[in-house]
């Protein structure tokens, strides 16, 4: 792991004083995550950055909440 993300997490981490805190914090990790990984595949996919000059014919057009089921339960993304 990235040295730097390694002190954010332990950072993080320090700041957990609850079972009801550390379950927020990996139910957030897990949907920002995943919604940052779909991101990144549709840059990839697109060949563009958000808000950057369209390439070819391809067009982002917003996004939808999906949900989606994961293994904590279901889970909405956006």
């Amino acid at each position: 792991m990235d040295p730097e993300l390694e002190k954010q997490l332990d950072a993080l981490i320090g700041k957990i004083s609850n079972k009801e805190d550390f379950d927020q914090v990996k139910e957030q990790l897990l949907k920002r995550g995943i919604e940052s990984l779909l991101k990144a595949e549709m840059t990839a996919h697109l060949g563009f950055e958000k808000g950057g000059a369209v390439v070819g014919n391809n067009q982002r057009n917003g996004y939808s909440e999906k949900t989606i089921k994961t293994q904590n339960g279901e889970q909405r993304i956006k």
